[in-house]
């Protein structure tokens, strides 16, 4: 992923439906609160982030290992009325963030990710 990507999603001012769930799905799949998360406009405060905390960080750190599957899943719950069709045809820049959360969900999953 790229950091025009975030950018190019930090940049809507009213995302088109389903575009703020996977934002949301992607975001929780990175460690983020949910409380930070909750809300476009949180949403972009976090994409707009930079240095060790911003989201491209956290993205070229993620490990599947180290996530729980509670969480993967709860990612998979905002993200499953959606296909990759669906998103591409709002937004390209969405489908490719959907593409990578989804990717990291099934890697959670089939690693088996952190149990605590």
């Amino acid at each position: 992923m790229e950091q025009k990507t975030i950018a190019e999603i930090r940049r809507l001012i009213t995302p088109p439906a389903g575009i703020e769930d996977v934002l949301t799905a992607f975001l929780l799949l990175l460690d983020y609160p949910p409380d930070d998360v909750n809300g476009w406009n949180k949403c972009q405060t976090i994409m707009s982030r930079s240095g060790d905390k911003s989201v491209m960080t956290k993205v070229s750190r993620f490990d599947p290992l180290y996530c729980s599957p509670k969480k993967a899943q709860k990612s998979a719950d905002m993200i499953a009325p959606y296909t990759l069709e669906i998103i591409r045809n709002k937004n390209l820049h969405a489908a490719k963030i959907y593409e990578w959360t989804k990717s990291m969900i099934e890697q959670v999953k089939v690693s088996g990710g952190l149990q605590i």
